[in-house]
């Protein structure tokens, strides 16, 4: 991102354009996450305006939902950091954004750990942690996190934590455009000659 002169706004403009002002200007020195964003957008929509009903947003730091839980926000933004939950776990919201750290309970081939009515924007980095041991039953592919749309989806950048028993290969893969799963998968063929 290049500097700001606040003194120079709008001059590079080659039309005349007249009857802009400007009631308040905030500039950061780095990009805001969604909900920031949207905090900030919703404090000077308060100031100026007196209405933030346009803008709105909820900050918590996680949010652990237990097997079949859902958690509605209505149509507000959730800035949610740590999300954990179990199987057939939902969240309804406007938004879910800067999610960082996901934590899956039990793994179900037929339900998501977490499904999420809304578009979710994740971090750079985001680190998953399967708590259920992996082991002989669990070959196949698991929902673990299934939304309306994906911002900032990576798999490269992901970081993946399971226990896993009896040599099984685990990775995360997505099905489709709105699914991240679990791919299990069962140890190679050893041959033994004598």
């Amino acid at each position: 991102t290049e500097l700001v002169k606040g003194i120079m706004m709008c001059q590079d403009r080659n039309i005349a354009a007249g009857g802009s002002q400007f009631a308040e200007q905030v500039a950061f020195g780095f990009e805001l996450t969604a909900a920031q964003r949207t905090m900030v957008e919703s404090y000077l929509m308060r100031k100026w305006m007196g209405d933030a009903s346009r803008v709105n947003t909820l900050a918590l730091g996680g949010v652990e939902l237990g097997e079949g839980a859902s958690f509605s926000a209505g149509d507000a933004v959730l800035s949610l950091p740590v999300l954990k939950g179990a199987s057939g776990a939902s969240v309804t919201a406007g938004g879910v954004a800067d999610v960082a750290t996901l934590c899956v309970g039990t793994l179900d081939k037929d339900v998501p750990a977490i499904e999420i009515e809304g578009p979710v924007r994740f971090s750079d980095i985001v680190s998953v942690t399967v708590e259920e041991q992996i082991g002989r039953q669990h070959e196949g592919v698991y929902p673990l996190l299934r939304a309306t749309s994906f911002e900032g989806l990576d798999l490269a950048k992901w970081s993946l934590s399971c226990s896993i028993r009896g040599g099984r290969k685990v990775s995360l893969v997505m099905v489709g455009e709105d699914t991240v799963c679990l791919k299990v998968v069962p140890p190679g063929m050893m041959v033994i000659v004598r």
